[in-house]
């Protein structure tokens, strides 16, 4: 049941910042000619905020991990954990180099695992 409520709350806010992302990707979009263009100043503009209000419900929700109660406790560490996972940012997780990959490389999907 808590890990239920887990991804209940996890998707309910990546949901969430995706529509503030998306919504201020269209604005740059009408504004600038060109995609990348739009999706860099929506990156600079919206994705500190999304960052932000990120780090800002992790705070908040990891308060609770110092409560006396067992599902409480849970609660609080598990939801900015899963934040945290959901975003993957490159500080924890490093950058993906499909930059510097060789030419012969196949692709990510045909490898086997």
């Amino acid at each position: 049941m808590g890990s239920a409520s887990v991804i209940a709350m996890a998707a309910g806010i990546g949901a969430d910042y995706a529509i503030y992302f998306l919504y201020r990707l269209r604005e740059e979009r009408a504004r600038l000619a060109s995609d990348t263009d739009a999706f860099a100043e929506a990156l600079h503009t919206s994705g500190r905020a999304v960052l932000f209000v990120a780090a800002s419900i992790g705070a908040g929700f990891a308060v609770m991990g110092f409560s006396q109660y067992l599902g409480m406790r849970l609660f609080g560490t598990l939801m900015p954990i899963a934040i945290v996972l959901r975003g993957r940012p490159a500080f924890v997780f490093g950058r993906e180099r499909s930059d510097t990959a060789p030419a012969t490389a196949p692709p990510r999907s045909a490898t086997v695992r």
